[in-house]
């Protein structure tokens, strides 16, 4: 099973020298296409940068000199080492077992909006881009199928130019004539070609996703379903006042409700509500750890998985969603 997490928005220094022979055994599959957007990026003056990414002028300036360095191939971090956000921090790989540490390098993705898809132990360097940031990056595919460039003249759709042969997917139509678009929509393709590249070479049929909607949307689910068979993640806590024994027995076991008497019961907003933005994403790294470190390989191995955060909401509500209680 491949757990998909994504990137955080912190990120170390990403300083540590780096061997052509590392690189050339962990390079990101999405290194080139990462590149054109660091290139990009660079063109750009710092007002520009700023209104983009949506920050001050001096983490624009941050990001204009992490684009300015991006040449240098010799200084980088092993992914799940170089993020720095609360799931990583939740997860500590630092202080995982050996074992586990495998398990995460070679069974944990990174859904990333420069790289696409990472490896845990893909060698990358330090960015400061999100999923939403709007990029011109060569063509998109219009509402006619017509391919537009960036500066909106039609072109070639056989063009091999490296930015030139960016399609756009996974928006409207109404929204598919416009070549400025948000990350997302470069990478979806690309980061859903190299995950089922990933599923093959493992031999793999599931994918767990931990992912935040952000970086959800840039995954096409549907080609990925029709090879695996996706498991989706809720975290739900009790309102106030509600007793969680309702659903529970006193030993964390799920309690004897089927499985309609669980889904009308979470369809009851007055009963549930979901954790704040920062309490999921550590419930997300908590997670993550718990599989690792129990080497869970499939998701019916989650139905039964108990931590001091965590309870299973027993059999899944649908055939690709799993509930847990916190």
């Amino acid at each position: 099973m491949i757990v998909l997490i994504a990137e955080a928005k912190s990120m170390g220094r990403c300083d540590e020298t780096v061997g052509a022979e590392q690189l050339a055994a962990h390079a990101p599959a999405g290194m080139a296409r990462a590149g054109a957007i660091m290139r990009r990026l660079g063109a750009m003056d710092a007002a520009e940068v700023a209104a983009r990414l949506r920050v001050s002028a001096r983490m624009a300036a941050a990001a204009l000199r992490l684009a300015y360095e991006w040449p240098n191939a010799a200084a980088g971090a092993r992914a799940v080492e170089a993020f720095t956000g609360v799931v990583f921090k939740a997860l500590d790989y630092a202080s995982l077992p050996e074992e586990a540490r495998r398990r995460c390098d070679d069974g944990v993705g990174i859904v990333s909006s420069l790289y696409g898809y990472l490896r845990a132990d893909d060698v990358v360097k330090g960015y400061r881009l999100d999923f939403t940031t709007p990029m011109p990056m060569g063509t998109a595919v219009s509402v006619s199928g017509t391919v537009v460039s960036a500066s909106g003249t039609e072109a070639s759709a056989s063009a091999s130019g490296p930015e030139d042969a960016w399609v756009a997917t996974g928006g409207g139509a109404a929204e598919s004539a416009v070549a400025d678009l948000p990350l997302w929509r470069w990478q979806r393709e690309a980061t859903t070609d190299t995950l089922l590249e990933e599923l093959r070479r493992r031999g793999d049929k599931e994918v767990l996703d931990l992912l935040p909607a952000d970086a959800a949307r840039q995954v096409d689910w549907e080609r990925v379903s029709e090879v695996a068979r996706v498991w989706h993640v809720d975290f739900k806590s009790p309102a106030d006042g509600v007793d969680p024994g309702l659903f529970f027995q006193d030993d964390g076991v799920p309690g004897d409700m089927d499985t309609e008497e669980l889904r009308r019961g979470l369809a009851d907003r007055g009963r549930w509500r979901t954790p704040s933005s920062n309490m999921l994403k550590t419930l997300r790294g908590h997670l993550l750890r718990e599989i690792l470190l129990r080497g869970i390989s499939s998701g019916t191995g989650l139905l039964t998985l108990c931590s001091d955060r965590l309870l299973p909401l027993g059999t899944p509500l649908s055939a690709d969603r799993l509930v847990f209680c916190v």
